[in-house]
């Protein structure tokens, strides 16, 4: 447990305020990652003994450096959601929050319904503030959640950043977690600690052979049967001032290409960037 730093008072695991003086506190997914980074060291730790052995140390420390470099936060995003950022007061939420304000339903499928009980585990009493993207080396994301890939401002973003080993949904089926459980530690790092949980997660892809141009699929694999990747968890809303860039994917269907090309010049005037993947 950690104390407030004006008045003593343990903090509590969700908001950016202490309950008892009002001081800030920051946000309760960095406190998390903050609290575990000495586990993710562990196996971070663990993981370059394991490059070692292997004798892949330049491989490695290339492929870190790349990360440090290159790393961008991508959100995806259906076409027809992306269109209402036109309105630079348009603030996308979370889905609990959309959820809670009858604004949207959830899906039927086994994913929205369990929905609260496996992201409570990953981020307990704050989970419903928590907004999904995905760590990448490139322009692009995860198609699966839409055709349009933001890449967020990290200015803006990155100091309420934290990342997840992987999808929240599966980290919880695979450690077999229940509501009553604490997730292990370990698998979480702040925005500064990205390249660490990069290593641990990834450095079993790497060997002799790897290149710096492979280092992009490494990172994030785009399959739609079987995603893998680096889930960021961003606390809060995002605006079209947190956008840098917007790609159209080209998987887009004609309509979302029309949709998407009439909207460009509103995008611009946001001072957002428009690419259409060929």
């Amino acid at each position: 447990m950690n104390n407030c730093d004006t008045c003593g008072a343990v903090l509590l695991p969700s908001g950016t305020q202490c309950h008892q003086c009002e001081s800030p506190i920051g946000f309760p997914n960095v406190r998390k990652a903050v609290s575990e980074k000495s586990k993710l060291l562990e196996r971070y730790n663990s993981a370059q003994n394991s490059i070692i052995l292997r004798d892949i140390v330049d491989v490695a420390i290339n492929f870190e450096q790349y990360v440090e470099h290159e790393a961008k936060l991508i959100l995806a995003k259906p076409v027809i959601e992306v269109l209402a950022l036109t309105n630079p007061n348009k603030l996308m939420t979370t889905y609990h929050k959309e959820i809670r304000a009858n604004a949207r339903t959830a899906e039927d499928n086994q994913y929205d319904q369990n929905r609260d009980g496996f992201e409570s585990i990953i981020n307990p009493q704050y989970h419903e503030n928590i907004q999904y993207a995905a760590l990448s080396l490139t322009d692009k994301g995860l198609t699966y959640y839409g055709g349009v890939h933001l890449t967020l401002n990290l200015n803006k973003v990155k100091h309420r950043t934290t990342l997840f080993e992987e999808n929240s949904y599966n980290f919880v089926v695979k450690h077999k977690l229940t509501g009553v459980d604490v997730a292990p530690e370990g698998y979480r790092a702040t925005w500064e600690d990205k390249t660490k949980l990069a290593v641990v997660k990834c450095n079993y892809k790497l060997n002799k052979n790897t290149s710096e141009n492979m280092f992009s699929t490494i990172i994030i694999n785009d399959d739609p049967a079987n995603p893998e990747f680096i889930e960021a968890h961003i606390y809060g809303n995002l605006g079209a001032a947190t956008v840098d860039n917007m790609l159209l994917g080209n998987s887009a269907c004609e309509d979302d290409v029309l949709m998407f090309k009439a909207s460009k010049n509103a995008f611009r005037k946001l001072g957002i960037n428009i690419q259409i993947e060929s």
